[in-house]
Order: structure tokens, then sequence, then C-alpha cells
């Protein structure tokens, strides 16, 4: 019985540690000229937490049909899709890259980190952008959450 639980602290250790892994790199891409597309403020606000900085695109909430959000996105070099992990979230990622496909100017669509990140959470019963800074213990460099600003982005890139 000792066994199985140590196997499964072990599992979740090292799901915890292939998340961060993903977060890290997304950290250092969002440096370069990319944009992520989120759900809503509080997938942002997570990612900023972890010290994740650029420009956010927010599908839900912003009064904007898809083909508007993609329309906005398409003045980007590189998008990050980073919807939700579960039905909802993998139909908004298919229709925004559809949308983005059609773009007079394509953007490159990057879904690896959705891809990723979504695999290393199987085990794990959370499936929302934001519960990843809390699956891999917290990590917010430094911030305090209670005193960071609100995040006012419907639907426009939000800079940091």
């Amino acid at each position: 019985m000792r066994l199985i639980a140590a196997g499964k602290q072990s599992k979740m250790q090292s799901q915890s540690e292939l998340i961060l892994n993903e977060l890290s790199k997304l950290k250092e891409i969002a440096k370069q000229d990319v944009c992520i597309v989120v759900e809503g403020c509080r997938d942002e606000q997570a990612l900023r937490d972890f010290g994740i900085e650029c420009r956010y695109y927010h599908v839900s909430g912003s009064g904007k049909s898809i083909h508007a959000l993609a329309e906005q996105i398409s003045a980007e070099r590189e998008a990050i899709i980073l919807t939700d992990f579960d039905k909802k979230g993998a139909i908004l990622a298919s229709k925004i890259v559809e949308q983005l496909h059609l773009a007079p100017d394509p953007v490159k669509v990057n879904l690896a980190f959705r891809r990723n990140l979504m695999n290393a959470m199987k085990e794990t019963k959370a499936g929302e952008v934001h519960d990843l800074v809390h699956l891999v213990g917290g990590h917010d460099n430094g911030k305090d959450r209670r005193s960071s600003n609100k995040v006012h982005n419907k639907g426009k890139a939000h800079h940091p």
C-alpha cells in the first residue's frame, strides 16, 4: 500500500516538473515577439503571476466574434494558442486556428504548449490554464496575487 502512495506522489512530482518545464519554456519564448491567446482574465493573470509577460488576447468575455479576434491577432508574428484543456477549449482553439489560416497575412500558430501542457496534466483533474501555476506549487515570481493589478483586457492585446 505504501508503494502505491509513493508511486502516486512520484508521478505527481514528475507531472509538476513537466508543467514547470513547459511554463519555463513559454516564459522564454514570450520574451520574443509573440502573443498568447487565452480564454479569459484569470488565465492571463496566472501566466503573468508565473512571470510570462507578453501581449495577451482573450477569447471569452470580449464580446467579439472569433473572426474579429482572429483579425486582431493577424497583426502578430506568432500566436501561441493556450485555451483551456477541456472540450470547449479544444473547440475554441480549433476555431481560432481555422480563422487565422484564413487571414491574408498568415500568423505562425503555435499549439505545442497547449498540447504539451494538456498531456502533462492528464492525471490531474485540472483542466484550465489558470490551474497550472497552482499545480507547480504556486510559483508566482514573488508577486502577491492580492495586490496585483486587475486585468482589463476584453479581446484586445494587453501589453505588459
